[in-house]
């Protein structure tokens, strides 16, 4: 996973491939769809993406997101996990999101505990 990036051992190249965003207005949304959504369940992200956008929100799916770390954290590989985790807490820090969108649990629980309980802090807002 150290590669790839995903417990998949898909290219991390292809993680939106299936992405079409159209511009919009209002409250900036990041979709986090998680390695499940992007790499095999590509049309519950790609239906995650429409319902966000038809009121009009911008919506962003980060390219350099990575594994949530989850599968990581729950197999003991904790230095890897948090290499993983701390790249997308940079990420998410770094970015304009007022709303964080995650739709996998795992991910969910490692973007708003298990990250934070390692000293990894996370700093918008909210996460749904």
């Amino acid at each position: 996973m150290a590669e790839s990036h995903n417990p998949f051992g898909e290219p991390h190249a292809s993680r939106n491939s299936w992405l079409d965003l159209t511009p919009g207005e209002g409250r900036h949304v990041v979709y986090s769809t998680g390695c499940t959504a992007a790499y095999r369940e590509r049309e519950m992200a790609e239906k995650t993406v429409m319902v966000l956008q038809r009121p009009g929100f911008p919506v962003t799916v980060l390219d350099e997101e990575w594994c949530c770390s989850t599968p990581l954290f729950r197999t003991g590989l904790v230095d890897t996990a948090l290499q993983q985790a701390v790249h997308n807490v940079r990420l998410l820090n770094e970015s304009s999101a007022e709303e964080v969108i995650v739709t996998r649990p795992g991910c969910y629980r490692a973007l708003t505990e298990t990250t934070s309980t390692m000293g990894r802090h996370w700093d918008s807002p909210y996460a749904t």
